[in-house]
């Protein structure tokens, strides 16, 4: 989910993408967050932006789904 995030516009275009509601995806945040044990997003307006650091995981996790990808085909 925050690989979907990060490569979305806003929560409500991530939300779609994953077939749930943006309520969904919200709380399923605010659990990550509370298991990592740090914030994931700032308020952009009405809008959540990731952090530089939960940026840089996403990255992390989107080329590591990229190499499962080419690993298994």
């Amino acid at each position: 989910m925050l690989a979907t995030v990060a490569n979305s516009k806003d929560m409500q275009q991530a939300a779609n993408k994953l077939c749930i509601s943006p309520s969904a995806l919200s709380h399923q945040m605010q659990r990550l967050e509370d298991k990592v044990g740090k914030k994931l997003f700032y308020k952009d307006g009405r809008n959540q932006k990731l952090l530089p650091h939960a940026s840089a995981w996403a990255k992390s996790l989107n080329e590591s789904f990229v190499n499962i990808e080419k690993d298994t085909s």
